[in-house]
């Protein structure tokens, strides 16, 4: 099964992960990208009553890729269609607005004031689920030590930056 996701502003993503014979939207005529849903690498608190409820280590920049990867795991644990998702502009390298998937439209917040490894996702307006960024640029390594260490663990840390350096011997994970 695929997700087909198109974009209404921002950039074009990369040349091979544009199929130019899929459908368009009557809209705005825009590509529709397909991402297999099995590409998403992502892990889910044990626990819901905490703060960060998943961690997430998108492959690159482009969040119209990497959100169309996101979606159907995140309907799944939402219980109901992802609508909304607020991220900070500085991580991504494009900022469209709306995205579409299917006949829905997933609303795209930016804002400066969020930490940047932090993306909020929700199937309605008040409902908000928090999930820490690993940077694209880590190692399979250094992110295979931490999605070890957080499945291992009962409580997450609350904040993104303690999250991010569990399990990787007490420093920071390394970029090479």
């Amino acid at each position: 099964m695929s997700v087909s996701v198109g974009l209404t502003s921002g950039q074009l993503p990369a040349a091979q992960d544009v199929d130019d014979f899929a459908g368009r939207f009557a809209d705005d005529g825009g590509p529709t990208l397909t991402v297999p849903e099995d590409e998403v690498r992502l892990l889910w608190a044990a626990r819901k009553a905490q703060r960060i409820r998943g961690v997430w280590w998108p492959r690159g920049r482009n969040i119209t890729v990497e959100l169309a990867a996101l979606l159907p795991a995140a309907d799944g644990y939402l219980d109901a269609p992802m609508i909304r998702v607020s991220l900070n502009p500085q991580a991504w390298d494009h900022y469209p607005r709306r995205l579409y998937a299917g006949s829905r439209v997933i609303r795209v917040a930016w804002f400066d004031s969020m930490n940047p490894a932090i993306v909020e996702i929700g199937a309605t307006a008040l409902e908000r689920v928090t999930l820490c960024v690993v940077p694209p640029m880590w190692t399979a390594t250094a992110a295979g030590e931490l999605f070890r260490s957080l499945r291992d663990r009962a409580v997450w840390p609350a904040e993104p930056d303690q999250l991010l350096h569990c399990g990787v011997d007490g420093t920071p994970a390394a970029l090479s």
